[in-house]
C-alpha cells in the first residue's frame, strides 16, 4: 500500500489537499495495491464498504476517488465512465486481470464475451455481476490453465449463481490455489452448493460475510471431515489449508456444529493451517469446545478471533483462561492467535507471552537432550551449519568457489520501486536489482530520498537497528539489536537496461559466470519451465536461489515471454 492508497483508505482529504501540489503524485497514481487496483478504485471500494456504517467517511472516499480519477485521466470524469474506458483498455494477455470497480455489468459481459484469458489472477470486487456477466467470466476462464487465484468479492452472487462457479471448477483445466467469494449473499444454500470434490483441492477458500449460519457451518465441517478421515481411494483428500469464515453470524450455533469444526481442526490428517473466525459473534460456550482442539491441531498455525467477545474465563490473564492454557501447552502448534488488540490489549500481550514461554520450554528441552544447537552450546553460539546473519566481508562459498557473495559496504545500480513513510517519520526505500528485490531498506542519508522509478547508483551499508519496546533504553542489549542493510546514499544515473523491475527466480551458471533470470515463476508455465531448467542443469552444480517467492502479484515487472527469454540459450555454459 503506497501513500495514495493510504490516503484513499482513510478518506484523508486534508492530506490530499497538500499532496496534490507535488509533481510526483502523478507517478504514484499509477501504482496498484495488492488487489491490482489503482488509488481511485481503492477509494471507491472503501466508500462502498463504509456506506452502511459511516456515511461521512464514505462521502470523503468518494470525493477522493473522483480526484484520483481526474488526476489519472487529466479531465473531470465520472468513475463509471473511466471504469468502462479502463476495462476496454485491459490487455487480457497479462498475468493479472482486475476488473475496475464501478464498471457497469453490461460492459463486463460485452468485454469478456468470446474472450479466452490466460491470466494467473482474475479479480472482481464490488462489481454487480448479473447472470450474463457471470457466464461470460466463467466461459473466459474455463480453458485457462494458468489461473491460480479467482476473486469475486461483493459481486452480488446468490445461491443460484454458485452453480456457475461449480461448472467452472469442474470444467477448468488445472487447479485453483485461491477462491474468494466473500461478501456475496449466498447463504447456507450457496455454501452447500459449493461442497463438491473440486473445492477440496483449493488451498485457500474465502467465504466470509456470505450469510453462513450454524447449519451451513456444520455441513461445511462435516464435508471436509468426511474427506479427511476417509480411506477410500475414490474420494479425493482435502487439501484446503486456509479457511476464512469471518463476518458470518454464528452466535446461534449449537454445540454439534462447533464440535464438527473442532473435530476437523484436531484430526491428525487435517490440512488446516489458517482458520479465520473473526466477527463471527462466537460465544464462550463455543470457545470452550474449540480450545481443546487448538491444543491438538497437527498443522494449525494461525487462528483469527478479532472482534469476538471474550467474556467469562476467557478474559482472565492467567492459566485459568483456556486460550492462554492452550497456547502454553507444549503440544500446541499455533504460532499466531489474534484477538482485538484495541479491546483486549493485556490479553493480546498475555497470548504472545504464553507462546514465547512454550517456545522457550521446547528449546530448553532440546538443549538438555542434546538436540537443536548442540548439548551445552550457548544460546548465541553458532553451531555447525548455522548460517547466521549477513556479515560484511563474507567469503566465497567453499563448496561452490565460483559463487561470490556481496560484501558491504558496496555500490550497485538499482531502480527505485517505491518509497514509503511510516507514522514516526522513518523512510524506507524499495529497490530492485539485477540479482533480485531489496525491499524495506532504511534510508540513512541526508536530503530527500530518490524518486520512484529512478535509476540510481546506490551505496549500501550494514546498519545496526534496535527493535522491540523501550528500544531506546535497551541499546546495550544484544538480543534487541539486528543488522540490516540500509541505503547510505545515491547518485542518479541514466536509464539502465540491466536493471529489471522485478525478479523472482535466479539461476547462477558457474561455467560462464552468468546469471539466467526467470520472471513470473508463479505462473503455471513459469513453474514448469523452471523445473525443466533445473533438471537440465543440476548436473553442473548450479546454485538455484528463489528471490522473495512471496513477491506480491501487484508488483510491476517487465513481462518478457519466458520462452523468448531462454530461446537459443545454452543452459550449461
Amino acid at each position: 500500500m503506497n501513500l495514495l492508497h493510504f490516503v484513499a483508505w482513510n478518506g484523508c482529504i486534508e492530506v490530499w489537499a497538500v499532496l496534490q501540489q507535488r509533481p510526483e503524485m502523478r507517478k504514484l497514481v499509477d501504482m496498484l495495491n495488492e488487489y491490482g487496483e489503482p488509488p481511485e478504485v481503492a477509494a471507491w471500494v472503501r466508500a462502498q464498504q463504509m456506506a452502511p456504517t459511516d456515511g461521512t467517511c464514505a462521502e470523503r472516499c468518494t470525493i477522493l476517488a473522483r480526484e484520483f480519477a481526474a488526476l489519472r485521466s487529466g479531465r473531470s470524469v465520472e468513475l463509471a465512465e473511466l471504469a468502462a474506458e479502463m476495462i476496454r483498455a485491459i490487455d487480457f494477455t497479462e498475468a493479472k486481470v482486475t476488473l475496475p470497480a464501478g464498471v457497469e455489468t453490461d460492459v463486463v459481459a460485452e468485454s469478456l464475451t468470446d474472450c479466452h484469458l490466460r491470466c494467473t489472477d482474475f479479480v472482481a470486487r464490488y462489481i454487480m455481476l448479473n447472470t450474463a456477466a457471470l457466464h461470460a467470466v466463467s466461459e473466459s476462464l474455463q480453458t485457462n490453465v494458468n489461473l491460480e487465484r479467482l476473486v469475486l468479492e461483493n459481486c452480488g452472487l446468490s445461491a443460484e449463481d454458485m452453480a456457475v462457479i461449480i461448472v467452472l471448477l469442474r470444467e477448468k483445466v488445472g487447479v485453483l490455489q485461491q477462491l474468494s467469494l466473500s461478501g456475496n449473499p449466498m447463504g447456507d444454500e450457496g455454501v452447500q452448493t459449493l461442497l463438491v470434490p473440486e473445492l477440496l483441492r483449493i488451498e485457500a477458500v474465502f467465504i466470509g460475510d456470505v450469510g453462513l449460519t450454524h447449519r451451513g457451518l456444520q455441513c461445511l465441517a462435516t464435508f471436509y471431515l468426511n474427506h479427511v478421515r476417509t480411506e477410500d481411494a475414490d474420494l479425493p483428500p482435502a487439501q484446503t489449508r486456509d479457511l476464512h469464515l469471518g463476518a458470518n453470524d454464528l452466535s446461534d450455533a449449537p454445540a454439534a456444529a462447533v464440535c464438527a469444526l473442532a473435530e476437523l481442526i484436531e484430526h491428525p490428517a487435517s490440512p488446516l493451517r489458517m482458520l479465520d473466525l473473526s466477527k463471527t459473534r462466537l460465544r464462550s460456550a463455543h470457545l470452550r469446545v474449540l480450545c481443546p482442539a487448538l491444543r491438538r491441531a497437527p498443522q494449525l498455525q494461525t487462528v483469527m478471533l478479532v472482534q469476538v467477545a471474550l467474556l467469562d474465563e476467557f478474559s482472565h490473564l492467567d492459566h485459568t483462561n483456556p486460550l492462554l492454557a492452550a497456547m502454553a501447552d507444549d503440544q500446541c502448534q499455533v504460532l499466531r492467535l489474534e484477538v482485538s488488540i484495541a479491546e483486549y490489549p493485556n490479553l493480546w500481550k498475555a497470548i504472545f507471552a504464553a507462546k514465547r514461554q512454550r517456545q522457550r520450554h521446547r528449546v530448553s528441552g532440546d538443549v538438555s537432550s542434546g538436540k537443536g544447537r548442540g548439548k551445552g552450546k550457548a544460546r548465541n553460539q553458532r553451531g555447525k551449519g548455522s548460517k547466521g546473519g549477513v556479515d560484511p566481508g563474507v567469503e566465497a562459498n567453499p563448496n561452490m568457489p565460483n559463487v561470490r557473495h556481496v560484501e558491504l559496504p558496496t555500490t550497485m545500480p538499482v531502480r527505485v520501486q517505491d518509497v514509503t513513510h511510516d507514522i514516526v517519520g522513518s523512510v524506507c526505500v524499495h529497490l530492485t536489482t539485477a540479482y533480485g528485490a531489496l525491499p524495506n531498506l532504511p534510508y540513512d542519508a541526508e536530503g530527500q530520498p530518490p524518486e520512484v522509478g529512478a535509476a540510481i547508483s546506490a551505496r549500501l551499508k550494514l546498519q545496526t537497528r534496535t527493535f522491540g519496546p523501550r528500544a531506546a533504553q535497551l541499546r546495550s542489549a544484544v538480543h534487541m539489536q539486528k543488522n540490516v542493510m540500509a541505503l547510505d546514499g545515491f547518485r542518479v544515473i541514466g536509464e539502465c537496461d540491466c536493471v529489471l523491475a522485478g525478479i523472482d527466480l535466479v539461476f547462477y551458471r558457474p561455467v560462464s559466470e552468468k546469471i539466467l533470470v526467470l520472471q513470473e515463476p508463479h505462473t503455471r508455465e513459469g513453474r514448469l519451465l523452471a523445473e525443466r531448467v533445473v533438471k537440465s542443469i543440476l548436473a553442473d552444480e548450479v546454485e538455484v536461489a528463489e528471490r522473495f517467492p512471496e513477491l506480491p502479484h501487484s508488483a510491476k515487472c517487465r513481462r518478457s515471454s519466458l520462452v523468448e527469454l531462454i530461446a537459443d540459450l545454452d543452459l550449461r555454459k
